[in-house]
């Protein structure tokens, strides 16, 4: 299977160092913006070009925020497009005729899709942790004014700062553990659309259809399982992980039951 991963990443290198280049012109974008507003805040803090500097630097950290999500996106399209290639297009059946079982086939594509999102996961996190201090630099000690004010006022309305901030993380939790699931549904339905539903007439539009039916159930009983007062009980990280267990469970259930169904209509019917 070892192989097969490597494959994938050479197969889609120059999407992947596309995402990495884009991401190292924000950061440094982020970095220019940050020496600059810096600079200018000790010379004069309230002058325009301060201003100026300071918009730019919200500017660099929203684009950071925002690549974020463009590439849970990118990595789940990479995915369901380069598999859906290999079972639609005559010159990719190369792949399935190796001495390589079904399981390993799809495997490697699913753990290819996991690996590549825990990579880039690891590198806008760690880019964050590093960028937090640089930022507060930047802009002087007023944050933590900022940010103690707003303590106070959430806990006198019977918020918590904490709390918010272990909400925001639960949500990136969901988003990541969404997609690798959602990828996987698309991979059975890409797969049922590809063996035994063939040549038959509208076949990729049931396809279709069974994919945004099945996300749907799988929604549904996601919030059926998710704890009505979710946003009021998230108060420590071991909070974060008993409400995020569920859901983890799920995802995995219906992982391996689409990797296990993609691998036997594989191995029961690849049309060459």
């Amino acid at each position: 299977m070892l192989k097969l991963i490597k494959y994938e990443f050479r197969k889609n290198r120059t999407l992947l160092l596309t995402i990495l280049g884009i991401i190292a012109a924000l950061e440094a974008y982020f970095l220019i913006s940050a020496h600059l507003a810096e600079k200018y805040r000790l010379l004069d803090a309230f002058s325009e070009a301060t201003q100026k500097t300071e918009i730019n630097l919200a500017v660099s950290m929203s684009l950071l925020a925002a690549a974020s999500f463009g590439t849970a996106m990118a990595v789940f399209v990479m995915g369901v497009v380069g598999y859906s290639r290999e079972l639609n297009q005559k010159t990719s059946y190369l792949i399935f005729m190796t001495p390589n079982s079904t399981m390993s086939m799809v495997g490697s594509k699913l753990l290819f899709t996991l690996l590549t999102g825990v990579g880039f996961a690891g590198l806008l996190l760690g880019l964050a942790a590093a960028d937090f201090p640089i930022f507060s630099d930047a802009i002087g000690s007023e944050w933590r004014g900022y940010y103690n004010l707003l303590d106070i006022f959430m806990t006198s309305n019977d918020l918590s700062l904490t709390g918010a901030l272990l909400t925001i993380a639960f949500y990136v939790c969901v988003v990541f553990l969404s997609i690798i699931s959602t990828v996987s549904v698309a991979y059975f339905a890409i797969t049922l659309s590809a063996t035994f539903m063939r040549g038959k007439k509208g076949h990729a539009l049931v396809s279709v259809a069974m994919f945004l039916l099945l996300s749907w159930g799988i929604s549904r009983l996601t919030s059926l399982i998710m704890p009505d007062d979710v946003y009021d009980i998230l108060r420590s990280t071991s909070d974060l992980m008993r409400v995020m267990a569920p859901q983890g469970l799920l995802d995995v259930v219906v992982l391996v039951l689409s990797l296990l169904s993609c691998a036997w209509m594989l191995k029961k019917r690849v049309d060459l």
